[in-house]
């Protein structure tokens, strides 16, 4: 068999023209990612476990190739953003082994076709910090989302605040070429130390030039620094690596897509669980390729295609005012084939088998025209929440898509309750699809039955309640005992949110039972809802933070956030920690407080970092800075 070198399957992507791939049968071993293979999905943690089992010689599995596949696309490379037209076998199975291995060769500084989202580092000096880990080498993986880089250990985690804070030079978000990762001794990019080692040897002066010259930050490094040993024996396995190939059958004459469908749904089971709508999205796209290439194409992105696709299905077959049942992979494949019977085959092609075809954008867009924070809709959610409603509350985002379908214009006071009832849904809702199935039925005659929607229809039914109830300012004090004539007892006695809640004055009759059904439920979700916060500070969001893209799955890992929630008051002042804490006689209530958003500000990294010695909240947050840095006129 013919085996392939790290370098032959990275120039899949970054050289596909090469002339010195091997060939069979005069075939060169050419190979892209077809329409049905699903995107990328490896975490820092994987790639860099990956190339710490290639520089110790471990086995890292074979990869499984097709003859091109007739009529699939081939997907655009992960590493240069475009797609490989000269390839003569489709990749079944190993996307992201191939990806990870394609990472450790990609030079952003000198090629301008290479994306610099995401860059590899090998460090020559970890010095103690491979201690707490099962790996000899310590690769540092850098992103566009973390351009400082991740932990020192197993799992390659989030760093600290103060660590990220240490990490940056200004106060600047900077850019992944521009910065090192913050863990690290010496980290150099892989791709350099790649090319520069030849004969058991590495050619550092030239390879530091080479650096210096293509505006590649460098550590420091002692005048007696020399390159260990191992980090040289792991250059050597890696250069004379070898990657197994497994040749699929050519099925294209014979049974066609639905063997080449199965073949890569039974492959996918063994590496990263492809989840339904993943799975779905695959194979939606093994018949009808063109999909991605339209969904591509779109000028918004709330969400991943998948979920996307998803979604778009629902919707358009839900109808007579409730949502339609989420259809199984099986269900799919026989509509895909137009076998099935009870299901009209034609909902999925009316979407997406014309390219030309503008629905799809159409509908996103009267959803950012409707609902999303601009200057003119200054009540409308940032991006970050129109985008999480997708992640996390995918019914309500279905029911905007069968308002979108309609196209009816809303008015400023039809939008409004719309987004309130979305995000009462989104935040509290305890049977979201229950939840939105009445709201269909409410706007099935027309929406302005919205207008006067009483939040109390959700929990009409006796035992059955859809919805912790929002309460008004009024209720909130009433329901903790806030009011100018609340006694000191009262406050000294108040622990937490709950106790606030059924720790009565005297006379007072309420059991905790129904406090916990008609209010502690409700306190218990708001006093951690930091979304809130985005929604308050829905200006100062979208002002700041124009790159960011929420729609990308893994930007919701929380510290991809380029924000951070920072404490108005210090610990210091309300937690009676530090050396000038004082406890005194309402510690008890001012630590409840501490951590709940009363006391929390969405705040950029970099204002963060530029403030962290100010520990006054009126000299960081006070009347000069609050409307214009940080956007608090919306509180």
């Amino acid at each position: 068999m013919i085996e392939l070198t790290l370098k032959n399957i990275a120039d899949w992507q970054l050289n596909p023209t090469d002339e010195s791939f091997p060939s069979i049968n005069g075939s060169k071993i050419v190979a892209g990612i077809p329409s049905l293979q699903r995107g990328a999905v490896w975490e820092a943690q994987q790639i860099e476990m990956l190339w710490d089992s290639i520089f110790r010689g471990f086995p890292f599995g074979s990869i499984v190739l097709a003859k091109k596949i007739e009529g699939q696309r081939n997907k655009s490379s992960q590493v240069t953003g475009s797609a490989n037209e000269n390839v003569e076998y489709h990749l079944l199975d190993g996307q992201q082994r191939c990806n990870a291995i394609a990472w450790g060769f990609a030079n952003p500084w000198r090629d301008t076709n290479v994306s610099s989202d995401q860059i590899l580092w090998l460090d020559l000096s970890p010095e103690n910090r491979l201690t707490k880990t099962s790996k000899k080498f310590l690769f540092r993986v850098t992103t566009k989302a973390h351009p400082w880089g991740f932990q020192a250990d197993e799992q390659s985690t989030k760093l600290t605040v103060q660590q990220i804070r240490e990490s940056m030079k200004s106060d600047k978000r900077p850019e992944t070429k521009a910065h090192l990762p913050y863990d690290a001794g010496c980290p150099v990019p892989l791709c350099y130390l790649l090319e520069y080692y030849q004969d058991d040897a590495i050619a550092f002066s030239s390879m530091l030039e080479k650096m210096k010259d293509d505006g590649c930050p460098i550590p420091q490094f002692s005048d007696d620094f020399v390159i260990e040993e191992n980090i040289l024996a792991g250059l050597k396995i890696a250069s004379e690596a070898r990657v197994n190939y497994l040749l699929a059958p050519d099925l294209t004459d014979g049974e066609g897509i639905d063997a080449i469908e199965q073949i890569f749904i039974r492959l996918n089971r063994q590496g990263t669980p492809l989840d339904q709508e993943e799975l779905a999205y695959s194979m939606i796209k093994a018949y009808w390729p063109a999909i991605e290439q339209k969904l591509s194409a779109l000028t918004l992105k709330h969400t991943t295609d998948a979920r996307l696709v998803y979604m778009l299905i629902r919707a358009k077959r839900s109808k007579d005012g409730k949502l339609a049942g989420e259809l199984g992979v099986d269900q799919i494949r026989l509509i895909l084939k137009g076998q099935h019977k009870n299901i009209e085959a034609t909902v999925i092609p009316s979407y997406f088998e014309n390219k030309e075809d503008k629905s799809i954008d159409s509908l996103l867009s009267w959803i950012d025209a409707n609902l999303v924070y601009s200057d003119k809709r200054p009540y409308g959610m940032p991006k970050y929440l129109r985008s999480s409603i997708a992640w996390t509350s995918k019914q309500v985002f279905t029911w905007w898509l069968v308002l979108a379908e309609t196209g009816i214009k809303l008015d400023e006071e039809q939008a409004k309750r719309i987004i309130w009832l979305s995000l009462a849904v989104h935040w509290f809702g305890e049977d979201k699809e229950a939840c939105v199935n009445l709201l269909l039925s409410e706007t099935k005659e027309s929406i302005d039955n919205l207008v006067n929607f009483d939040f109390r229809n959700f929990n009409k039914e006796p035992k059955k309640r859809l919805i912790r109830l929002p309460l008004s300012p009024d209720q909130f004090d009433a329901a903790i005992k806030l009011s100018d004539t609340t006694s000191d007892d009262h406050f000294k006695q108040w622990t937490s949110f709950w106790q606030g809640i059924v720790k009565l004055d005297k006379g007072g009759n309420k059991n905790a039972e129904d406090a916990m059904v008609e209010e502690g439920l409700f306190f218990e979700k708001l006093k951690d809802l930091r979304e809130m916060l985005v929604y308050s500070q829905r200006s100062y969001i979208e002002d700041s933070f124009e790159d960011f893209d929420p729609s990308n799955k893994l930007m919701w890992k929380g510290y991809n956030r380029p924000w951070d929630y920072d404490h108005i008051l210090p610990s210091n002042a309300l937690n009676a920690q530090g050396k000038s804490g004082d406890a005194g006689e309402y510690h008890e209530v001012c630590k409840v407080w501490q951590n709940s958003i009363g006391n929390l500000i969405a705040v950029d990294f970099s204002l963060n970092r530029e403030w962290q010695d100010k520990t006054s909240a009126s000299e960081k947050y006070g009347a000069d800075n609050k409307k214009d840095l940080c956007g608090l006129d919306h509180f």
